[in-house]
């Protein structure tokens, strides 16, 4: 983990509170992987703190306890809240705070809608766009960069790679090149669901005959 290089990079780059959210995340997997679900909610509310999206990660961990320890309730609650959190700092913290009004990175998604109601509608109305943003050359590169160092041994353990999915999307869609980076700060919650991960399908990968 510690010798992971987008853990590096992320230290390296300028400061970032999302930087916290790494720890935080994983310290989120350990804790409900041994259902202890108060802890799991102060470490997950400190996580959300650090940026907007992150409840987003939170509430894919949601998804995740349900599927892979049978805890749907708990699960439904955990995705619920995270996505939750999530509106609230997008649709109204971040743009109270803005000179403007709306979130000062909707220019980096104009390509396939600016905000997610704008989203929504590129994806039924024009789905080429997305899969445009989704396919770049750069893309490839960048998940070779994710996945490699673990020797792609987070795909052995979907539901809980999965928890990458919402920032994973936000980079690769952007039109901003350095989301699309390890060498940025932009794979803070990606850092923790594909080294959890990795663990995780170690793990499985020992148990095959």
């Amino acid at each position: 983990y510690l010798l992971y290089p987008a853990t590096q990079w992320l230290v390296v780059d300028d400061f970032h509170p999302v930087a916290f959210a790494t720890p935080l995340l994983l310290a989120c997997v350990w804790l409900l992987d041994t259902g202890r679900l108060m802890p799991f909610a102060l470490c997950a509310a400190l996580a959300c703190t650090t940026k907007e999206h992150v409840g987003l990660a939170v509430a894919m961990l949601g998804v995740w306890f349900a599927v892979s320890h049978g805890r749907r309730l708990a699960g439904a609650v955990i995705a619920a809240a995270g996505v939750g959190v999530a509106m609230v700092a997008t649709q109204v913290i971040v743009p109270h705070f803005s000179p403007g009004g709306g979130s000062p990175f909707e220019g980096r998604y104009r390509a396939v809608g600016s905000t997610p109601g704008g989203m929504a509608k590129t994806l039924v109305t024009d789905p080429g766009a997305f899969l445009d943003a989704l396919f770049e050359g750069r893309d490839a590169r960048y998940l070779a960069a994710l996945l490699l160092p673990l020797l792609c041994l987070s795909l052995l353990a979907p539901a809980l790679a999965a928890v990458a999915l919402p920032e994973l999307l936000l980079n690769v869609l952007s039109s901003t090149t350095t989301q699309s980076s390890v060498h940025f700060h932009y794979t803070a919650t990606i850092t923790a669901a594909l080294v959890a991960a990795a663990v995780v399908g170690t793990g499985r990968l020992r148990r095959l005959p």
